[in-house]
């Protein structure tokens, strides 16, 4: 979780601001950099091959730091979830893109195909430990078998990162073919299990299409049985009433996208956080 929001009350620090008016979504938002072949592309419903450029009033520009100044001059927001989608299909990585976002002053929360330990180790050891502050994300998506999530997932806990449950239309998003089938709660009790800390879950067969939350259910799940996680969520967010359901599902954190970019969600809104 990001050191600037606020950890769950399980851990000693009030989930909660004071405020009067329980209605007021106290979630933090951070804006999604979706990556395709050096530009920031806009996600819908995970079809990856009709994604196209992102263009929104006042960008200069669909390459990553020019999207992302948008955000901070837009909505004053400096973190951000980037999903390097060349790198999740098997491209390299656009290191050069997180160095200038990060130069720029950005802080990233970073999903570039980590789906094993030895992709993770290269990841970590780019980050820049005298500047920018960089989060690994694996998802389940990366994953190849049952033996790489063993792998990964102590190095995910000692480098305090996070693991994306990647689902689209309410099941797992998986190559693995043990997990074929299983349900996604299932797969919230493993990653608890083995003492991950901070989990997304992330229905992207909602991003883009205007339907509200993909996985309500599952954070509902994850936050009753496992309160001591950080649970960030994400996918078809369209506004402040959808902020409030995930905040009363228990997350801290969303990911947004299309809201933003359509400001469907203004700076105001984002002010009452």
């Amino acid at each position: 979780m990001p050191a600037d929001a606020s950890p769950h009350p399980r851990r000693g620090v009030a989930f909660f601001r004071d405020c009067t008016d329980w209605r007021v979504p106290l979630v933090k938002v951070f804006p999604v950099l979706d990556l395709r072949h050096g530009v920031c592309v806009r996600a819908v419903a995970g079809h990856r091959d009709t994604y196209r450029p992102v263009d929104m009033r006042g960008l200069r520009s669909p390459s990553p730091l020019d999207t992302a100044r948008w955000y901070r001059e837009h909505f004053g927001l400096t973190e951000l979830y980037v999903a390097d989608l060349s790198a999740i299909l098997g491209e390299p990585p656009a290191w050069e893109s997180y160095r200038d976002l990060e130069r720029d002053g950005f802080r990233l929360w970073l999903d570039a195909g980590l789906g094993s330990f030895a992709s993770w180790q290269i990841h970590r050891d780019a980050c820049n430990p005298n500047g920018g502050q960089r989060r690994l994300v694996a998802a389940l998506e990366s994953l190849a078998s049952e033996r790489d999530f063993e792998t990964l997932a102590p190095a995910i806990v000692v480098d305090d990162g996070c693991f994306s449950v990647d689902l689209r239309h309410g099941t797992l998003w998986t190559n693995v073919a043990e997990w074929t089938g299983w349900r996604p709660e299932r797969f919230v009790d493993r990653i608890a299990a083995v003492g991950i800390r901070r989990v997304i879950l992330l229905d992207v067969g909602a991003v883009g299409v205007n339907s509200g939350p993909g996985a309500l259910e599952l954070c509902r799940y994850c936050h009753t049985s496992y309160p001591e996680l950080e649970l960030i969520s994400g996918g078809g967010v369209r506004g402040l009433d959808d902020l409030r359901r995930l905040r009363d599902a228990g997350c801290t954190a969303a990911l947004v996208a299309t809201a933003l970019q359509s400001e469907r969600l203004t700076r105001d809104d984002l002010d009452k956080l």
